[in-house]
């Protein structure tokens, strides 16, 4: 099966990998890095999340694991073009109408390691200040709830324990939101899950996908 990995806001799909690479055990994996972030070219102005959703297209159909904003870009894409879309894994969906984001990038950080805090740093970089203004904009206007009833594709939504980003309210919010949707809540891993504990969520994307 297809499986397209789709990293979160600002950062490439590097962070990625190791979850990526379980998966590659029995699956078509592909990673790709959204126009305008890391080293892609860049397009005269920053995508909105149907322009991110639409560069998707030729990559599928198949499977979406997302994390954070990628799960919205997801959930834009599965809405616009069902066909793509067989199935969802939407790792600490963004954005939580309950939290702080401000604070919650301060409780998450106190969980997540230091080689991933360096990969942020540095795709946030390379991404530039105009780029990463303008989507944090695209992706607060975004009304996720709206669209989350209109999914087709069976979805499982997924949260680390200590998630600092998204709470275990908004998650289980967008579970009961979708049509074919489940929560699953980790015993461990915070917003970057996939990245710290691959196995872990490998095992719960394989049954996912075994289920669909």
């Amino acid at each position: 099966m297809r499986i397209v990995c789709l990293h979160g806001y600002g950062v490439t799909g590097e962070y990625f990998e190791p979850l990526a690479r379980v998966l590659r055990r029995e699956h078509d994996v592909v990673v790709p890095t959204l126009p305008g972030w890391g080293g892609t070219s860049k397009p005269p102005r920053p995508l909105d999340l149907a322009g991110l959703a639409d560069s998707l297209a030729p990559l599928l159909p198949g499977a979406i694991v997302a994390n954070s904003l990628g799960c919205q870009v997801s959930v834009e894409l599965a809405v616009r073009r069902p066909e793509l879309v067989s199935s969802l894994v939407l790792i600490g969906p963004t954005i939580d109408p309950y939290g702080s984001l401000p604070l919650g990038f301060l409780r998450d950080g106190v969980h997540e390691p230091p080689s991933l805090w360096w990969l942020i740093a540095r795709d946030y970089a390379r991404m530039g200040p105009r780029r990463l203004v303008r989507t944090a904009q695209f992706a607060l206007a975004q009304r996720l709830d709206a669209l989350l009833p209109r999914v087709r594709a069976p979805t499982l939504v997924l949260r680390g324990a200590h998630d600092g980003l998204v709470s275990r309210r908004w998650c289980e919010e967008v579970a009961e939101l979708l049509r074919g949707g489940r929560f699953v809540q980790l015993p461990v891993g915070a917003h970057a899950v996939h990245y710290t504990h691959p196995g872990l969520v490998a095992q719960e994307v394989e049954q996912h996908l075994g289920e669909r």
